[in-house]
């Protein structure tokens, strides 16, 4: 976020400049992605698969549209994997030092970025031994910049883990479940054809995954990445192969693992898997470029199955209309639409409706035509409301989004004043009158 500071300066500070943000570091990453998967399985065929299979990656699609640091952190991440690559093939300071650099800036990006350092030392001390001083250096590098920060989240442990209570809203869940929702969860880098919202409430509603056409093709998806990998080990050299899997597996257990301890469901949002998707898509770009498969038409069959399930995939999100939002808002979008047909009007709301958080609201807002509207975001237990709306020039004042503590609230103060708007598909709007 302190990146976009400079960036809104230099680009602007429209909705879409924000989110271009995303999509320079998208465009960013594919050549680092080539070069890596070319290094890693001496093919420019796997190289241009993995750009393909990223292209068409509905996880990163979507996060591509968003102002987060999603995908600043993917282009980090491909970035480390890249420079440590060429540091240990050739061994010269220059890539050494962008090591060092891509990994403390993947620190600073995300504190996961940790579990992809020890995945890199855990490579290192078993097939790179050779490198290990090289290695603890560009490490201890890393370690000594993010430090200032390190010791922050050290002295401030209790507030952060007090701000993480809200992975645990999906409750205790079991063991198995959890596993098998993980396990599925892999093929969501390839697939996806149902809603955000759609996702986070599969948990509380003992579904792994919307709808049968989806749970079909996220076992079909499941079932070739592990195929993938099981023809990576097989096909090409030791060092190639685990290097993909401890790109894998160790966030993939440190998620796992984590959840089951807090009885959290930290892994079951997308935004987390960002670490080791990356890893699965070098997979299939290795198993699909693979020149011992003598079945070509196998391979092509494979990759043309995937890039169909990215694009049905990229065409269901986009018809999304309010993403980031767990519940139909139609009429919230009405209510704001009604709304701003005034000439200058004022909405009154506790974002109730909404957790409290203006987030979903500007969701909303985005959808109508509602420059004209100003909104006035009080407690529920505000006082005074007439002192403060008197002399304001508002045209009309409405009551909208609002806690039942708000509500009655402001009728005690107004009383008759306080009237409900009666208007077909508006389900909670008040106007009062002064």
């Amino acid at each position: 976020y302190m990146l976009l500071v400079f960036w809104h300066r230099l680009v602007g500070d429209q909705d879409f400049h924000y989110r271009l943000f995303n999509v320079f570091f998208f465009l960013l990453t594919l050549p680092f992605l080539f070069f890596l998967a070319k290094i890693l399985f001496k093919s420019d065929l796997a190289g241009w698969i993995a750009v393909c299979l990223f292209s068409v990656s509905p996880f990163f699609h979507f996060y591509a549209h968003e102002a987060r640091y999603n995908m600043l952190c993917t282009f980090l991440l491909v970035a480390s994997h890249y420079f440590l690559l060429k540091a240990l093939y050739q061994n010269k300071l220059k890539w050494w030092l962008g090591y060092w650099i891509a990994g403390s800036m993947l620190l600073y990006a995300t504190i996961l970025g940790g579990v992809v350092i020890i995945g890199h030392l855990l490579f290192v001390l078993f097939l790179k031994k050779e490198y290990r001083l090289q290695f603890g250096l560009s490490a201890l590098g890393m370690l000594l910049v993010y430090s200032p920060w390190l010791v922050s989240v050290v002295n401030h442990r209790e507030q952060i883990l007090g701000a993480l209570y809200w992975h645990t809203s999906y409750g205790d869940l079991s063991f198995i479940k959890l596993f098998v929702f993980q396990l599925l969860d892999l093929s969501n880098v390839f697939v996806s054809f149902i809603s955000t919202g759609q996702y986070f409430s599969l948990p509380l509603h003992n579904q792994f995954q919307g709808n049968s056409i989806e749970f079909i093709f996220n076992c079909i998806v499941f079932l070739l990445i592990l195929y993938g990998i099981i023809q990576t080990f097989r096909n090409y050299s030791k060092e190639a192969s685990w290097f993909v899997l401890l790109i894998i597996l160790p966030f993939y257990l440190f998620m796992y693992i984590s959840d089951v301890v807090r009885g959290a469901g930290m892994s079951i949002y997308w935004r987390y898997h960002l670490i080791y998707y990356t890893g699965i898509i070098l997979v299939m770009a290795g198993f699909l470029s693979s020149k011992t498969e003598r079945r070509h038409w196998i391979r092509i069959s494979v990759f043309s199955f995937l890039i169909i399930l990215g694009f049905i995939s990229i065409y269901t999100i986009s018809q999304d209309k309010y993403r980031g939002i767990p519940f139909p808002a139609e009429d919230q979008v009405a209510c704001l639409d009604f709304v701003s047909g005034s000439e200058r009007p004022l909405l009154i709301t506790d974002m109730c409706i909404f957790d409290g958080t203006v987030k979903s609201f500007l969701t909303i807002s985005n959808r109508c035509e509602c420059d004209n509207v100003d909104v006035l975001y009080v407690a529920n237990d505000v006082q005074n409301m007439e002192d403060i709306l008197k002399d304001t020039g508002y045209s009309e004042i409405f009551v909208a989004y609002l806690s039942y503590e708000l509500t009655d609230n402001l009728r005690a103060q107004f009383g008759e004043r306080m009237n409900p708007v009666e208007v077909e598909g508006i389900s909670a709007l008040w106007q009062i009158k002064l």
